[in-house]
């Protein structure tokens, strides 16, 4: 199937589901457990200790010993009251795909009057990253691996020194590819896959054959010594399905980790407040969370205290260099080629919804900030909205 420029999907692993539930680290799981109340008794302890083993497998990697520095400094600069440093940065490469996904949003972000960001453009905003102390960062799309620039994109990066993901459908991976990825210093592949079921998969993400090739693409990816990791799209339409319950089950058999990316009304879905969680299906997810140690939120996944970490740990930089707290949010608080990265996270950390850590995901359940904030139409190749217009506040 051929590349389609007008309806791209948009990779849901910005939830950065490998990066996020890794770099947690035990003390963020430990976190989790001690304030479940639905975890007791033995099976807290054997919680525990499957939650820390997920944790040290997905992020210690022993050919990268400057990146375990980096993740140790980190946690001194976070306990010692330095600073709170940066985790995660999606690296949006593209907006091209070879799917048709029903929640779609990549067109948001595609600014005609705008030129994608350059190699040495890219090369910049990862320094600035790095400088505030990023230790991971997800390169997601579009599709990346239909991206012709991808592998320079990661080479500049120095991965050596970073958790590199790649946020991908999977339909494109190849034996080849997934070596090339691990040559490269990729270390986790996260993956889109919404359900057991091949034919729910595949209606979802518009095309007939993915569920099987995504499939395909974990063994693969795990074949070429790459970590995988599975991130379903969950709604209330599709949370107590058949076809929900045998993902998560077939993850927990092949020790897979799963991140629950939460349906948010944006993209295709912008006038969609049914794909919304109920607070009825909220108390399922985070029963879910809490009685399974292969399954995360976002919530789960930073460095210590438990809320959203959009603009404190997490940025999220678009292919023409607007910089958004999150995937979901889309509203600009600043483009890289008229402000340092500093300035626009700073930016970011003073509002009042961003400045702590929201008890709530601001655009998947908070339906005030929803009816209020979000963009109610489907954008498709106009400027995203600036913080100023949504929000009344000053440049950085």
């Amino acid at each position: 199937m051929p590349l389609r420029a007008r309806k791209r999907r948009q990779c849901r692993g910005s939830r950065e589901a490998a990066a996020g539930a890794s770099l947690g680290g035990e003390l963020a799981a430990a976190r989790g457990l001690l304030d479940s109340d639905l975890v007791g008794g033995d099976n807290l302890g054997a919680m525990k200790i499957s939650r820390f083993r997920y944790n040290f497998r997905y992020s210690f990697n022993p050919r990268k010993p400057r990146l375990q520095w980096r993740i140790a400094r980190a946690y001194l600069d976070l306990f010692s009251g330095r600073r709170h440093p940066l985790r995660y940065v999606d690296v949006n490469v593209g907006l091209a795909c070879n799917l048709r996904c029903e929640h779609c949003f990549a067109e948001n972000f595609h600014h005609r009057a705008a030129k994608e960001l350059s190699n040495e453009e890219w090369a910049s905003v990862i320094s600035q990253a790095k400088d505030l102390g990023a230790i991971a960062l997800g390169f997601t799309g579009g599709e990346p691996l239909a991206y012709s620039r991808l592998y320079d994109l990661i080479r500049l990066a120095r991965p050596e020194e970073m958790l590199i993901i790649v946020c991908t459908n999977g339909t494109l991976l190849t034996p080849k590819k997934a070596r090339e990825l691990r040559h490269v210093g990729v270390d986790i592949v996260q993956m889109s896959v919404d359900s057991g079921d091949a034919e729910e998969h595949d209606r979802f993400r518009g095309r007939e054959g993915a569920f099987e090739k995504t499939r395909e693409a974990f063994r693969i990816a795990r074949e070429a010594g790459l970590k995988v990791a599975a991130v379903p799209t969950v709604s209330h339409q599709n949370l107590h399905t058949e076809g929900f319950r045998r993902l998560i089950d077939w993850a927990e058999q092949e020790d897979i980790l799963v991140n629950l990316s939460m349906a948010a009304p944006v993209g295709e879905w912008a006038d969609n407040r049914d794909c919304l969680l109920t607070p009825e299906d909220l108390a399922e997810l985070n029963r879910l969370v809490s009685t399974k140690a292969h399954v995360r939120r976002d919530f789960e996944t930073n460095y210590w205290k438990q809320g959203c970490g959009a603009a404190i740990e997490k940025l999220y930089v678009t292919p023409f260099g607007d910089v958004i707290p999150c995937p979901y949010m889309h509203i600009s608080f600043g483009n890289v080629r008229e402000a340092p990265l500093a300035a626009i996270r700073q930016k970011m950390c003073s509002n009042s919804y961003l400045k702590g850590f929201h008890p709530r995901c601001l655009t998947a359940e908070d339906e005030e900030f929803i009816d209020k904030h979000l963009p109610r139409q489907y954008l498709k190749g106009g400027a995203l909205p600036r913080s100023e217009e949504i929000f009344g506040e000053g440049k950085p």
